[in-house]
């Protein structure tokens, strides 16, 4: 089995997951990871696609051209990527980290450069402003490496968020509502 990733994006509007999901249905794919959402009146989705050995690839790289240009889409993109199965393991969100605060640049670097500097992997990683003056939402789910307790994280995120002016909190994932 081949494995691609299938990215798009667009401005929002209905039909675009159909319309971009159907070239790879009619050629034997199919979607075992993804994430699609609106962001800024963008539509964005990333597909991670396992395709038959023998798949058409110029076939299929050209219906999704011609998929963009009906769906007037900024950029469908298609690469191949490795078997999904064989990282699986650092995928596994263990803890969430939320962080508020008044909206500012650097917050996500902050953040990010912490767990970067602790091997954290970012499993998943959300923002947004809410209300009027702005306040910053993020929430970050993330896998320790082996060896790193909860603790030592969240002593190095406590610095971060200082830092970076904004709450902070680190708690575990209860796997059984995952």
């Amino acid at each position: 089995m081949r494995h691609l990733a299938v990215t798009a994006v667009g401005r929002d509007k209905p039909g675009i997951v159909a319309g971009v999901v159907a070239p790879l249905t009619r050629l034997g794919c199919n979607i075992e990871d993804s994430r699609m959402a609106i962001l800024g009146g963008h539509f964005a989705m990333v597909l991670v696609v396992g395709g038959p050995d023998d798949l058409d690839e110029p076939a299929l790289r050209a219906e999704l051209t011609s998929a963009r240009g009906e769906l007037d889409l900024d950029q469908v993109e298609l690469r191949a990527v490795g078997d999904p199965e064989a990282v699986a393991a650092q995928q596994t969100a263990t803890h969430i980290v939320t962080a508020y605060g008044a909206d500012h640049p650097g917050i996500v670097l902050a953040i990010a450069d912490a767990l970067a500097g602790l091997s954290v992997n970012i499993c998943d990683l959300q923002t947004r402003l809410v209300g009027d003056p702005a306040l910053y939402a993020m929430f970050v789910e993330v896998a320790l490496p082996t060896g790193l307790t909860a603790d030592a994280l969240g002593a190095a995120l406590a610095a971060a968020a200082e830092a970076a002016g904004v709450e902070l909190s680190l708690r575990e994932l209860d796997t059984e509502s995952l």
